[in-house]
């Protein structure tokens, strides 16, 4: 999990986090891509264990909101990473022609929407996942 750690109210200790301390909350950013939960065909294990990180990132959410703590997701669409790049021929060309932008997702794409969501404008945002996919 991603997090930053910024001054808000006081909150008392939580089993989540350990000891927040006064006058401090959190926003925490758990990422997973656009899949989790549809899978890949051939990584069945890796759709499912995304679909959990979504589940446990909306549970997180409503577990912790009355310490202070946002908690809200990532879902970055296929991107350029180790897993595309070892994939099996056939797999990521196809993808990318299927993509309305015509490549995969890449790390500057993402940073903006993480940046957004550990900022003070995303104060009366919590439980929700901000999908950036072109498919």
């Amino acid at each position: 999990m991603r997090g930053k750690l910024r001054s808000l109210s006081s909150t008392p200790s939580n089993p989540h986090f350990g000891n927040c301390g006064p006058r401090s909350a959190g926003q925490n950013t758990p990422a997973l891509d656009t899949t989790g939960g549809r899978g890949i065909p051939g990584i069945s294990v890796y759709g499912a264990a995304k679909a959990g990180i979504a589940a446990w990132t909306h549970v997180l959410a409503a577990e912790v909101a009355q310490f202070g703590i946002i908690v809200n997701g990532i879902a970055p669409g296929l991107g350029d990473t180790e897993l595309t790049k070892n994939a099996l021929p056939g797999f990521k060309e196809p993808n990318i022609q299927r993509s309305m932008l015509k490549r995969l997702c890449r790390p500057e794409d993402v940073g903006p929407a993480v940046a957004f969501l550990a900022s003070d404008v995303c104060s009366y945002m919590a439980w929700q996942f901000i999908e950036l996919s072109t498919f």
